[in-house]
Formats: C-alpha cells, structure tokens, sequence
C-alpha cells in the first residue's frame, strides 16, 4: 500500500442480512481497489477486498462480494450481500491518477440498530406526581438506534405538545388543579422500526384546599342573637383537618372532613369582625372569610395633637350616641395622679416642667349598650411623652456616706426624656473644681419615686452611679453631677460624709452575781451612723452563743447590761458586738467569768462543825506543813533563825510531853485592827473553843480531798494532850512592827519543850477569831495597804548546824497533792471589794492570790 489523500468519507448503514453497497467513483479508465481497514493500535494494516473487477479469493466472504457498477463511468461499487456484524468497519477505496496522485475514500460500513426501552422519568407506575404552582418537568427517554435518527413526540391527551429526539425529550409545564388525573404521552418513530415506541402516564397534581362559605357575605347580626357558619373544601391530598375560627384567631369548631358548621350562640360584640374557615392538608392551607357585624358598646381611641396639645376620644360603636365621663392622668405604672374634665377632648395645659403631664390618660365614654360584663362605660387610653431638660427627681439624698478605704458608691437619679446624651461628675473642694473620669460613671434604667401634682407616683428614669475606685480622706467632699440632653441640662450637688462599720467595743469589766453577770464596756466609734450593742454568752461547755437583745448606744464612754437567770457557780464566756445600718463590727475579746456559788444558809449542828472543821483543816494543814518544811530548811542551811512574824492564835499543837519533843509549827495570818498583844489577852483559861466559831463553808469545792483522821474530838482536854491543828487567816493594819519582834524574841528565848508548849497553848486557846461565811470569788483582789504574812516557828538550831525538823518521828499522811492539775483561768475584773469585813476568816484562794501578787 501507498500513502494518499483521504478524497472523502461517508457511512452506509444497513440492515443486518440486507445488501450494502459501498460507492467508490474514479476518473474512467482508471482501475481503482477495495481494501479494508484492519488496523489497531500499534500498526496499520488493510486486508485487500478487490482489485479493479477482482474480488480476493482468500476472504471468508467471497461469495457475498462483488463489483457493480458502470467501470467504464469508472463505478467501481463494492457489494456485500447478507450483511452481518462482522462486515462492519472501514472500506477504502483507491486509485492512482497521473495528475493527481493517489487517492483514497473511506467508507464505513454499519449495520443498523432499532431504538428501544422509552421511558419517562418520575413515573411510577404510570404516575407523575406534581403540585400546584410548581413547574414539572416531563421528560421522555429512548435507547436511540443505529443511526440515531428516532423522533419523539409529547401529546396531552391527543393535542401535540411538543417533538424531538433522538435519545430525550422534556416537556415544562405548570400544573394547576385541573390538571390532577390528566393523562400525557410519548411516542417515538424511526426508519427501523415498524410501529412507533408508546408511553403513557396520568398526572397526580397535590393542591391545597379551597374552601368556600356557604353564608352571605357580610353577615349581620345584633349582639346576643344565634349565627350558624358553614362552610366545605376540596384538596389533593384530602382535608385532615378544617375549622371555623372568629376574628381573634380562636377556634370555634374543628372537623375532619370536606364540610364544616359552627353554631355561635348569644354573638357579642367582642365577635363581631371577621369569620374565617380553615381548611388543612400537607400541601398548604386554604381559607375563605366572612365579615360579621354585630352591634356593640362604642370602642374607643385617643389621638393626641400635638400642636395645640389637645387629647381627642373617639368612640366607635352602634349606635353612635355617647356619654363622655372624666379624664384620668396616671402613671405609666397605673397609680392615679389626677382627675381631669368630663368632654370629648382634653387640653393639656404647658408648663415649666413638661415632665409632670406625661403618662397615660384615659377616656370613659358609653352608647347605653352593655357590653358583657355589664358595664356601660367603655374605656381606652394612650400615652403620651413630652420631651424636656434632665429632671432631677424628689427621692434624691443630698448628702451621701462612704466608707474610708472602701469602694465610692454614689447614686443620683434623673427623669430625662430624650434619652441622657453626657454626665460628667466634678469634685468640688477648697474652691476648686476636679472632674472625675468617665470610666467611674456608669448610668443604668431604673425605676424612681418622685413627686407628680402633689402625687407619689413611679416613673421610669435613670440612675447616675459613680463607682470603682477606693475612697481617701480628700474624697469625703461635694460633688457636683452635670445631666446633659438634646434638650438641656441639670445639675446635682451631693455631699459625701464618712460612714463605716461601728469600730469593735471593749469589755471593761464583768461583776459576777449568783444567778447573774453584770457587763461593763466602752462605746466606741459608732462609723457615723446610730448603733446598737448585741452582748452574747455561753458556758464554757456548750457551742450555741445566746444573745440579749439589742441595747442602744446611750452613752459614749460606757455602757452596761444585767445578764440574768444565769446558773450559779458556772463559768460563762461573754463578748460583745455592734451593729449600724452599714454592718457589724468585730466581736470584742471573749471573757470568762464565773457566777457565784450559793450560801450556806441552814442552821449548823455540832456534827456539822465536827464534818466542816476536820476537812478544812486538812486542808489548811498541807498547805502549813509544806510550807514550814521548805522554810525550816532554808533557814537551817543558812546556819542562822529570823523570827520576824508574831506567834499567830488559833490555832492548835499536839502535846508532844510524853515524848519529849515538839512538832513544828505553822501559822498564817491576815491582821486588821488589832495588834497581835491585845489578841494575846483573850487568853480562854479553859483551853475550849466554842463550836460556833468554826463555822465556815468547804474550802475548795469539787476537789478530790484526803480527810485528816484526827483522833481528838472537839471535846478533849489539855491532859489528855489530844490537840486539833488549827490555820487562821488575819489582817492587821495598826499592829507595830516592833510589838510584834519584841515578843517574837522573848517567844525564842523558851528553851524548855514545856515552857513553850505552855506558852502557845495559852495563846491558842485565848485566841477568839471569827470565820467568816462569805464566799470569794476567784480572781478578786485584796487591799494591797494590808499586811500578810505567814508565821512559821522552830526550835533552835543545834552546835552541829545540821537541819532537824521537828515531828518528823510522827509525821502523818496528810493528803495526796496532785502539783500538775491546773485550776481554771481568773476572771478579769479592775473592780475592788471595799467592804468592811470583822471576820479574820480566809479562803486558800485569797492566800494563793497574794501570793502571786507578792512576788509580783
């Protein structure tokens, strides 16, 4: 094969088992050739078919080829009988010229295919579903033929609605509910086929319900009198649900199907307007709409001209006949301020301030018609807003408190219509003016109070608030606020005084009574406000506080309060507290102080005494023999005696005779009018002392105590030398000193066991000391001008200088003293017991305390 130029293309199409000829036309005498074209991808290579008039015996098909055609015209037609597939593909058809060249045609041989499968789209078993309104698009299909040369037509019914092809058609169309079950269709021919493709399908248009009263309209009716409204619909898909509603939208009745009635029994006035039927399906809603007169009490509206600042009240009813009653001004929160005049229109009077005519007024008119609760008289207003100047409202505190150290909060509220535009806030202070930051002021809506015609009514309005950051000592001053709105301005002046917490007050003493305590304190500062003072008390083991009522500030250096019905001999813990309209202070310091254990009131019998006397001279008797053993050994190391206390009296000393040695001897006293000489000459003969003078109460109560088992009796002689060892307790303040060491020294000069013996049983026995009944009070102080002292006498030293104490051969246990146990905290008080007192008798409690004085 040779290269040459393609002179044309072409394509037969044929049926399969048909004959084909493919026309291949050259300049006469010359001699062209079939070949055809069995190239893939990678080669070109042609099978030949005929050369001139000869047709290639090698080919499987030989007897279905031939050359027709005029050769000497140069017709060199190939013809291929029984076509079938596999004749398919392309024939060239080629011949050379001497002018020029070689030339080529291509012819493509196909056979032919019919079109089949039509369908249209979205139709479902023979159904396309639509909706009302919207555009719906028809569209037909085809599997096109071979050629594809099918034409495809759309009819409605039998009116032509469109044609094309091949392979699709569409059709846009707008349905409305006439075309609900309307029935479209497709047909499709071709060459090769022998009848046309047909496809038909029935339209299923959706659209919302018409509805349709079956009522005249309007309908008029008197108020009162029967109206029955019906109504029916019709929709795709049907009706679910239908209903009749009145003119507020309420429904009357509610159906299910195509049809609908409500009855409206007594029609009032209030339903006059409008009736609408309702009806519903997925699609939309349709309504249709009556209008129903009624004859009713007038309703009523109120214009406002602003020019001539005239309220109108114009009535609307049937019949049009009123009654105008009085005007009524109130505030935009209902309250009344005042009534006005009883006409149709109110002229609203100007003045300085416009502030005071806004509100709401409101208009009474009748026709004589009731409405349906009976009433005549139908009411309407309005409201109605004059713009002016920032007002600053009554309710408004010129002077202010803050706290030093605390955050600034001052408030000013202002009425202001329009709306504040500016605030700016001065410090005013030695004549001098210094504006505060904006980021200070802040302005929020409130609700305010003022004062309206001579009325306390509510408006709506602002509060200035300037706040965020902490006062100082040179912020309590005025301050001057400056409103500013399209209208005008106003200004404020506040002064901030200083106001705190009251500061905490101080307890000064508290005076214990059995069933009472007696609180003393100091007021201190109040912050600047009136206070009152919450005294709260407890004992000592429980946890709830009890609080006295509120005691008011009387006095600014002291106060005091009675807590009564206390319990006896309990320690209470007590503090105070102070309270303003700003807050509470501090609790004060908490106090312990116990009340007063009862006294011993019933009449004392000898057993009584015998029962008191031995535990307190148990007692008294540990606190001596400690003491002297202690002292004896001081003094013995120091190879030397002082004797610088008098002999005491009453008190009492075993005879030691029999044995021939003398036990040591303690003493202590507390003197107060009498020197020790004039005691010394009340000496009883008898060596008895009477049973009335041991009368004393239990030293130290509720401790664990070891009784003395004396066995002397109060009745025992000297000879028998059975003795009870006696502590008295005295005050002295005119004895001398002097008196006191001159006998002290002729006392020492006794060697004999017996002379001494004798001597001090003379001063024991002679001694009329009185015990007092009086209970003291822990922590209570002594007068610090008396003399105490304690008298310890020993015999004299010995050559040797060694210590020898004295009864240590004939010691007894006295008590087990527990010297870890720790007693209860003294109450604090500064008060002193000034009373006179004649009894010599002491509590080991008053001892212990001057004792710690002493060393003090």
């Amino acid at each position: 094969m040779f290269s040459a130029g393609i002179k044309n293309n072409s394509t037969v199409y044929v049926l399969e088992g048909a004959t084909a000829i493919l026309e291949c036309n050259v300049p006469p005498n010359v001699k062209s050739t079939w070949d055809k074209d069995n190239s893939n991808s990678s080669k070109r290579y042609v099978i030949p078919y005929a050369d001139g008039r000869e047709i290639n015996k090698n080919l499987p098909n030989l007897n279905n080829l031939a050359i027709v055609g005029e050769i000497s015209e140069g017709n060199y037609n190939l013809q291929i009988q029984n076509v079938s597939s596999s004749d398919e593909g392309v024939y060239i058809c080629s011949h050379l010229s001497i002018d020029s060249g070689a030339q080529e045609s291509n012819v493509t041989l196909q056979v032919k295919v019919k079109p089949t499968d039509i369908k249209i789209i979205h139709s479902i078993n023979g159904i396309v579903h639509g909706e009302e309104g919207k555009s719906l698009n028809l569209t037909c299909t085809v599997k096109s033929g071979i050629p594809p040369e099918e034409i495809i037509t759309w009819y409605n019914m039998s009116s032509l609605i469109n044609t094309g092809g091949p392979g699709m058609l569409s059709v846009l169309i707008t349905p409305s509910r006439n075309d609900h079950r309307t029935q479209y269709n497709c047909n499709v021919t071709s060459d090769s086929l022998h009848q046309p493709l047909q496809k038909n399908i029935t339209l299923d248009i959706r659209y919302k319900p018409s509805v349709t009263i079956n009522n005249p309209n309007p309908i008029v009716v008197t108020e009162n009198n029967n109206l029955t409204i019906s109504c029916s619909s019709d929709g795709n898909p049907s009706v679910k649900d239908m209903h009749i509603e009145n003119g507020t939208r309420h429904v009357l009745n509610r159906c299910n199907k195509f049809e609908c009635s409500v009855a409206v029994l007594k029609i009032k006035r209030e339903e006059a307007g409008f009736f609408t039927c309702v009806a519903r399906n997925i699609i939309g809603m349709g309504e249709d709409v009556v209008k129903i007169t009624v004859q009713y009490p007038p309703s009523v509206i109120i214009t406002l001209a602003q020019e001539e600042s005239v309220l109108h009240c114009i009535p609307d009813g049937n019949p049009s006949h009123y009654t105008f009653h009085f005007w009524e001004h109130r505030s935009n929160f209902g309250q009344t301020i005042r009534m006005l005049g009883n006409n149709q229109d109110l002229q609203l009077q100007r003045s300085d301030q416009m502030y005071q005519m806004n509100g709401i007024y409101v208009c009474r008119v009748e026709n004589g018609v009731k409405d349906i609760n009976g009433s005549t008289i139908q009411v309407a207003e309005t409201h109605v807003q004059y713009t002016d100047r920032p007002i600053i409202v009554a309710r408004n505190a010129v002077t202010q408190y803050g706290r030093f150290g605390f955050p600034v909060n001052i408030k000013v509220h202002v009425y202001s219509f329009p709306e504040i535009t500016d605030v700016t806030v001065n410090i005013l202070k030695h004549g001098k003016s210094r504006a505060i930051k904006n980021k200070y002021i802040s302005i929020a809506n409130s609700t305010l109070t003022d004062t309206i015609f001579n009325k306390e009514v509510q408006i709506n309005g602002y509060t200035i608030i300037l706040q965020g950051y902490n006062l100082s000592k040179h912020d309590f001053t005025s301050y001057e606020f400056r409103i500013i709105n399209k209208i005008g301005e106003a200004v404020h002046l506040v002064k901030l005084s200083a106001a705190d917490f009251p500061e905490k007050p101080k307890i000064i003493k508290v005076v214990a009574d059995m069933e009472s305590l007696t609180v003393y304190w100091n007021s201190t500062f109040n912050g600047g406000k009136q206070q009152q003072f919450i005294l709260e008390y407890k004992t000592v083991d429980t946890t709830e506080w009890n609080k006295s009522l509120p005691i008011n500030d009387t006095s600014v250096d002291c106060c005091h309060h009675v807590l009564q019905h206390l319990e006896a001999n309990t320690n209470y813990m007590i503090r105070i507290v102070a309270n303003n309209e700003i807050g509470s202070s501090n609790f004060s310091n908490i106090h312990i102080v116990k009340t007063l254990a009862y006294y011993i009131l019933f009449p004392v019998t000898p057993d009584h005494i015998s029962m008191i006397s031995h535990l307190s001279w148990i007692i008294v008797g540990i606190v001596i023999v400690v003491s002297a053993f202690i002292i004896a050994i001081s003094l013995c190391l120091n190879k030397g005696f002082v004797c610088k206390t008098q002999f005491l009296r009453n008190s009492y000393v075993q005879d030691r005779e029999h044995r021939g040695e003398m036990s040591v001897e303690n003493f202590i006293y507390q003197s107060q009018e009498r020197s020790l000489e004039s005691r010394l000459q009340h000496t009883d003969p008898d060596n008895h002392r009477s049973t009335d003078q041991h009368l004393t109460t239990a030293l130290l109560q509720g401790r664990n105590e070891t009784p003395y088992q004396n066995h002397c009796t109060l009745n025992s002689t000297y000879n028998q030398a059975c003795f009870e060892v006696e502590n008295s307790i005295y005050q002295s303040q005119t004895s001398n000193a002097l008196d006191r060491m001159q006998h002290c020294l002729r006392t020492c000069k006794h060697s004999s066991q017996e002379t001494r013996l004798s001597n001090r049983l003379s001063n024991i026995n002679g001694m009329n000391g009185q015990f007092s009944e009086r209970i003291f009070n822990r922590g209570h102080e002594q007068d610090n001008e008396a003399l105490h002292y304690v008298e310890v006498v020993f015999d004299p030293l010995n050559h040797t200088n060694e210590a020898h104490i004295h009864g240590i051969n004939d010691r007894t246990i006295y008590a087990d003293i527990d010297t870890g146990a720790v007693g209860m905290p003294l109450e604090e008080s500064d008060e002193e017991n000034n009373e006179d007192d004649d009894d010599d008798f002491m509590y080991i409690d008053g001892i212990i305390d001057y004792t710690k004085k002493s060393s003090d």
